[in-house]
């Protein structure tokens, strides 16, 4: 003999009725970049001064003739003692002991504006001993113009969905997720050949060249946004 359940079956529970004014959601994919091209504003040039005398400590290396001579020379072109940096000294031992004997090479850093690049490079092509090991762009405001675009990126994504959302009879209600990245793009390179075997002098000529137009002096910087907007709109009745 078997006992009625103490609740009705589930078969026969009622099924709420559906609101009419019930809304149904989804999301909206909207993906958008900005760019802005933004000048070179300064340079920097990595050189290397080869067959120099034992340095000990950063204060002598003004002293060296050959950066004494640098100096003036650089100076004569309006680049400032200031703005020629000691980065890294290499030192060569050819007899097994480390002596003030031993010679050295110093790797300088020599920071100038965009206008006197070229007067720099002829200055590097007239000293002796002189290679140029690498070049430096320097873009000015780049953190807050990197900021801006991608406060742009965002905005525009949004008025995108909210356009989308109108022609879809809907309406932005949120964001579900949203991501942003900043790349850059068309900065300036030395071409490879510079790297190349190619001679001290015949290297700092392709420099000279190079800055004149060549290598373009812009960089590219781009704001990527890709947002899921939430939407939301009346369900349709009659389907």
């Amino acid at each position: 003999m078997h006992s009625e359940p103490p609740y009705p079956l589930a078969q026969n529970l009622r099924q709420p009725e559906r609101s009419r004014a019930m809304t149904l959601k989804d999301t909206l994919l909207i993906e958008h970049t900005v760019s802005q091209e933004i000048p070179v504003g300064s340079l920097s040039i990595d050189i290397e001064l080869s067959k120099q005398p034992f340095l000990v400590g950063p204060d002598a290396f003004y002293g060296t003739p050959s950066v004494a001579n640098l100096v003036q020379s650089l100076d004569r072109v309006s680049i400032a003692k200031s703005d020629v940096k000691l980065k890294q000294v290499n030192y060569d031992v050819n007899s097994g002991m480390f002596s003030e004997s031993s010679e050295c090479s110093f790797r300088i850093r020599i920071h100038c504006a965009l206008a006197g690049v070229e007067n720099a490079v002829k200055v590097l092509e007239s000293l002796k001993d002189v290679a140029i090991k690498g070049l430096h762009w320097k873009y000015d405001q780049l953190d807050e113009i990197s900021e801006i675009l991608v406060e742009r990126s965002i905005l525009e994504a949004k008025d995108r969905a909210q356009k989308r959302a109108r022609m879809l009879s809907c309406k932005i209600v949120g964001v579900h997720r949203l991501e942003t990245k900043v790349s850059r793009e068309n900065q300036p390179i030395m071409p490879r050949e510079f790297y190349g075997s190619s001679s001290v002098k015949s290297k700092i000529s392709k420099v000279a060249k190079g800055l004149r137009g060549s290598w373009g002096s812009h960089l590219t910087l781009s704001a990527y946004a890709r947002g899921e907007f939430i939407i939301a709109y009346e369900e349709d009745q009659g389907a």
